[in-house]
């Protein structure tokens, strides 16, 4: 009974939204932007929904954290950040024409030894210098500081929320980024390093990068994938080690148990006695995370 009137809520919910096709007919449709995981269907963070331009951000009392084009970053770090109540947990980031252009978080140098190689290399030192911020884009990075490279309204009412999905994995955006494939091409994945994990309700058909069960904890990529019928509609970051930010709502922590349970196919073994819990953040690109059952 508790399943089936979430359903009906995220139903009603995605058929009354402006701009939604999902329950009209067409499939899914990428025009929303969530964020957070919880098995409790009344959890309050759960799925919570994220302002898609500067103006509802705004509005919502989201402040400005930094500048990335102003500030001579535009090749580092760019767009317009901006956080609520002072929690780096989530910073949107918007491009030159107020359009949602990506999605970071903070990650505290403190909580985290960087490891080597790939493992290391999207964590990108902050403007503060204190602290590292992973990064996943929705347009190209070259796009977000140019007003007229930025997404006009008709763009962003026609593509949603993502135009491609890219994550930074080096100090420049324009050129250390990995794109993401669209659709569930599984040859595509495995040729871009990205193996098969589990498939779990709510969440979707995890793809995890390069991930064995002989991985070096120190070179686990902090992102993954998730499919549902066979479309990108969700991803995450995930790192091995525990912590939070402002907002000890945002993150989720699962212990080794539930990762394997839930997610990773191959288990790394390194995980075994040498990690407690990791922190993750789904990130959902539809309003309808309770349909994603692969």
């Amino acid at each position: 009974m508790q399943l089936v009137l979430t359903l009906v809520v995220a139903v009603l919910a995605c058929s009354v939204a402006p701009g939604s096709g999902w329950f009209f007919g067409g499939g899914p449709k990428l025009d929303d932007l969530r964020v957070t995981w919880a098995l409790n269907p009344f959890n309050s963070w759960r799925f919570d929904a994220m302002p898609r331009t500067q103006d509802a951000a705004i509005a919502a009392g989201w402040k400005l954290y930094a500048d990335g084009c102003a500030m001579d970053q535009q090749d580092r770090l760019p767009g317009k950040k901006f956080i609520l109540n002072e929690d780096l947990s989530v910073i949107l980031v918007f491009d030159a024409n107020g359009f949602i252009a990506g999605i970071q978080l903070r990650v505290p140098k403190s909580k985290i030894t960087p490891g080597k190689l790939i493992a290391a290399a999207p964590l990108v030192e902050d403007f503060d210098s204190a602290n590292y911020v992973l990064s996943a884009y929705f347009i190209h990075p070259t796009r977000i500081c140019d007003p007229v490279k930025s997404r006009t309204a008709d763009e962003f009412k026609t593509q949603g929320t993502i135009d491609k999905l890219f994550f930074q994995v080096g100090p420049h955006a324009a050129n250390n980024l990995l794109e993401i494939p669209a659709t569930q091409d599984e040859t595509q994945l495995s040729q871009k390093h990205w193996v098969k994990g589990k498939c779990f309700p709510t969440m979707g058909r995890h793809f995890w990068y390069n991930v064995t069960a002989e991985l070096d904890c120190s070179q686990m990529m902090p992102f993954f994938l998730l499919y549902n019928s066979g479309k990108l509609n969700a991803f995450g970051f995930a790192l091995t080690s525990e912590f939070d930010n402002a907002n000890p709502h945002r993150f989720e922590h699962p212990g080794l148990k539930e990762a394997k349970l839930c997610c990773m196919d191959p288990y790394p073994k390194c995980f075994d006695g040498a990690v407690d819990k990791l922190t993750t953040m789904h990130v959902f690109l539809d309003c309808t995370p309770s349909f994603n059952f692969c």
